[in-house]
This record gives structure tokens, C-alpha cells and sequence, in this order.
């Protein structure tokens, strides 16, 4: 690309920004526009699953129905979900990196 110096999107946390920079600056300059649109995806991803285990870690794993049940928590599909966009992002973007070392 022209330019080598991409402004992390908005959309980021500060987190997700950090991120943007770190691979950005490692293969920005050979990234194609649909690569850097699935790095944005990817790490949006990242960021809504990270609130999610927060919340999750706040509340717990279970939570009650209307019957006084106890179910799996809401947030648990979102962070498999989430944690299967970010596994997505790696493999098209050929990524070997651990988000947990933030």
C-alpha cells in the first residue's frame, strides 16, 4: 500500500489499537485492503470477547431463568463466537500471535 502508516480504526479498543499497531507494523505494508478490513473484524472480535469473559468473570458461569433455573450464561455463545472469528483472523491472515499477553 501507499501508505505505510494505517490509523487504527475507531472501532478499537485501546487494546484492539495496541494490536492494529503491533501487526500492522510487522506486515502493514503488504496487507491488501481486505486483509486490513479482516485484521479491523478480527480484533473487534477480540475486544467483544474480552468484555464478554468480563462480564462472565463478574457474574459467573450460570445465570437464571424466568423458570429460577440455572443455565449457561448468554455470554459464553458470544465468546465462542467471538474466539472463532479471532481463530478465523489468524489462519487468513497467517498470524501466529497470543492475545492473552496483553
Amino acid at each position: 500500500m501507499a501508505d505505510d502508516k494505517i490509523v487504527a480504526p475507531s472501532s478499537l479498543s485501546v487494546a484492539g489499537k495496541n494490536w492494529w499497531r503491533k501487526i500492522h507494523d510487522e506486515c502493514g505494508a503488504d496487507m491488501t485492503p481486505s486483509q486490513l478490513l479482516q485484521l479491523q473484524t478480527g480484533l473487534e472480535q477480540l475486544d467483544t470477547m474480552k468484555a464478554a469473559q468480563a462480564l462472565v468473570k463478574k457474574e459467573g458461569l450460570t445465570a437464571l431463568d424466568r423458570f429460577g433455573q440455572a443455565k449457561p450464561h448468554p455470554m459464553l455463545g458470544v465468546i465462542k463466537d467471538c474466539a472463532n472469528g479471532v481463530r478465523a483472523m489468524h489462519k487468513l491472515l497467517g498470524l501466529d500471535l497470543d492475545f492473552d499477553d496483553e
